[in-house]
């Protein structure tokens, strides 16, 4: 059994993980959303230091996400580095667009209170 899964990681460059590993990723993670949203929370930076110290953050959390989830370190494969960084890129790039669209179409969608006041006068000029 042990050779087979040798075989196995040697063929496709996957590293193996315990319990331990992804314990310490999960943990990771967690103090890498934390510290940001605590930053945000009691208002510690502000501007444009904040944008950046979030952007840091979250660089962080990716490279901890493919360590310790995706397993990628210097034995991988080559070929299976670059098709989970892809994959990573691709994803990252759908939520980002997806935010920005959904946050876009709510923006344009919602009424604002002037708005509102103002349709509510023309309702009961009526």
């Amino acid at each position: 059994m042990t050779n087979e899964l040798n075989t196995i990681d040697t063929a496709y460059g996957a590293a193996r993980s315990n319990l331990v590993s992804y314990s310490m990723g999960f943990f990771l993670s967690l103090i890498l959303t934390l510290i940001p949203y605590e930053l945000v929370r009691e208002h510690s930076i502000g501007g444009g230091v904040l944008v950046y110290t979030i952007i840091a953050f979250a660089l962080l959390q990716l490279a901890v996400q493919l360590i310790f989830f995706l397993h990628l370190n210097t034995r991988s494969n080559a070929k299976w580095n670059l098709i989970a960084l892809a994959f990573t890129a691709i994803m990252v790039t759908f939520l980002v667009v997806g935010t920005l669209w959904i946050m876009q179409n709510l923006s344009e969608n919602a009424m604002s209170p002037l708005r509102l006041n103002n349709m509510m006068d023309l309702n009961h000029g009526d």
